[in-house]
């Protein structure tokens, strides 16, 4: 008797101890990844991502000239979207704003594929064979490369 129930002991110690194993909160690895920054000298550059993964795009531009940052070309939805855009403004230390500005474009990695990311500078609606400058990236989204 004192045998069966170390028997039953012990098994529902294991269904006990697997069970919060299973019951316990996984962790998301892409959400530990870190946040990709890219600037101005990445220009012509290439980077990597995982699905899930985010890129912030900073590109400086004058913000009084009337000229600002624009994707030139389709964006493949299937590799990457576009989440986010914002133009950062800087204040003198007299505290009159800065005319240098900073756009922020943000990103995040959808599924694996390669694309180049081609963003214009130029008038607001003007064509992008217009543009004043061109910033190009070549981004590989890896679908089997572990985070």
């Amino acid at each position: 008797m004192a045998r069966g129930s170390s028997l039953m002991v012990l098994t529902m110690m294991t269904i006990i101890s697997c069970t919060r194993a299973t019951d316990a909160p996984r962790r998301d690895p892409v959400a530990d990844l870190p946040t990709i920054i890219v600037d101005q000298s990445d220009n012509g550059s290439q980077v990597g991502l995982v699905p899930g993964q985010k890129m912030t795009l900073l590109l400086i531009r004058n913000i009084q000239d009337g000229m600002a940052w624009s994707i030139a070309s389709p964006i493949d939805p299937t590799v990457l979207t576009l989440t986010g855009g914002r133009t950062v403004g800087e204040q003198t230390p007299e505290g009159r704003r800065n005319p240098l500005g900073t756009e922020e474009f943000s990103f995040t990695a959808v599924g694996g594929g390669e694309l180049t990311l081609d963003l214009a500078y130029g008038r607001l609606g003007a064509p992008p064979n217009r543009a004043s400058n061109r910033f190009l990236l070549r981004v590989v989204v890896d679908r089997f490369r572990r985070p």
